[in-house]
């Protein structure tokens, strides 16, 4: 397999063994680089996924065609979810809760309505925290504002309304089941 290796200034990819799932792990073709994939192969005791099974990850080193990781951090991911937004539930999306969730007085899980009557002040909206967190808070009915002055739409991502309100609702049942609590 091919790996991005990390050298000075440069990113020089180099050719490395493909590596194999252990116990309690997943091995995932990496799409694009990106925080989302196809299960390859699974380590002995994994049972609720099958190798096919598309999946975002999490706290995965994905410059790679393929990683392997525990199973808790690939996460089963609907088939109407295209890769490119599977690639933003990973980091961005838990980064995003987190924000939206510390706050004094804020609810401790994301669920419609938790943020109603509150305004967020999302900085840097167009980037793919501040992105994240609009469409979770917006899910969670707050009112967004953004730093930048933007207009705050889903046209921005190119996706349908139906497509985000589908992709947002997949992070959100994630995060509500624990799939983001540390071990």
């Amino acid at each position: 397999m091919r790996a991005a290796v990390s050298r000075e200034s440069v990113l020089p990819s180099a050719d490395r063994k493909l590596p194999v799932a252990g116990a309690g792990e997943v091995r995932v073709r990496v799409m694009n680089q990106d925080g989302a994939g196809v299960v390859d192969a699974l380590g002995e005791g994994v049972r609720d996924l099958e190798p096919g099974d598309r999946v975002w990850l999490w706290a995965a080193e994905t410059t790679q065609d393929y990683v392997v990781l525990p199973r808790h951090q690939a996460v089963r991911m609907h088939d109407y979810v295209p890769f490119e937004v599977g690639a933003l539930l990973g980091l961005p999306a838990l980064k995003a809760h987190r924000c939206l969730t510390r706050a004094t007085g804020g609810p401790d899980r994301l669920t419609p309505g938790s943020l109603a009557g509150r305004t967020v002040l999302i900085a840097d909206g167009a980037g793919p925290i501040g992105t994240a967190a609009i469409q979770l808070a917006k899910w969670a009915g707050a009112t967004v504002e953004d730093s930048a002055g933007t207009p705050l739409d889903t046209a921005d991502l190119d996706l349908t309304p139906e497509e985000t309100a589908n992709a947002v609702a997949a992070v959100a049942e994630a995060v509500n089941a624990g799939a983001f609590r540390q071990p």
